[in-house]
């Protein structure tokens, strides 16, 4: 990505600093949901649901198409995190892109995600998928980190594990990676 194409998206993210850096008020209170029951699409259209990793630690990415937060987001730590523990770590980033060549279009960019995350969309359901209402995301990116048995090691912490500076996006990851009887 070239310098002026990054001034361009840093600029878009300061400008949409509230709504990328809000904090979801509809976050379930519960320790963790049943994610057997949502369907969601990869690319050859194969049906996945997050409780086929159950047993993995999971960090999930959702994220749309022109989100300038979900490019910075990518850019400065996601893709850090997938290169130091992906072999560890399911990352699985779920697309609201309604269309879904658009949605292929842009996981080839490798400007939101690329091939060591399981990537997935909600194909014409969009922002109205069950999931994306149960979880309650209303900000993007946003990132949950579920431990090996499903439970939300990171709950309602969006806008700190967002943050560019710092590390607690790895150290939830840490965390999750312990035996749950070794977590704070």
């Amino acid at each position: 990505m070239n310098f002026l194409n990054k001034i361009i998206i840093f600029t878009l993210f300061m400008g949409c600093h509230s709504f990328v850096y809000g904090q979801s008020e509809n976050f379930p209170s519960k320790d963790t949901i049943d994610f057997s029951k949502y369907k969601l699409e990869d690319a050859t259209g194969k049906i996945v649901r997050i409780s086929d990793f159950k047993g993995k630690v999971v960090f999930l990415d959702f994220w749309f198409t022109g989100c300038a937060g979900c490019i910075m987001f990518y850019e400065q730590t996601l893709h850090r995190l997938k290169m130091k523990y992906h072999d560890q770590v399911v990352f699985i980033t779920i697309s609201i892109d309604k269309d879904k060549e658009k949605w292929q279009r842009s996981v080839a960019s490798g400007m939101y995600t690329d091939s060591l995350a399981v990537n997935l969309y909600t194909r014409e359901q969009g922002g109205k998928h069950e999931l994306i209402r149960d979880l309650g995301v209303e900000v993007y990116p946003s990132l949950f980190i579920l431990d090996r048995n499903q439970y939300f090691v990171s709950k309602n912490e969006n806008k700190e594990l967002r943050k560019l500076e710092g590390n607690k996006a790895e150290q939830r990851l840490l965390q999750a990676l312990l035996p749950s009887e070794e977590r704070d």
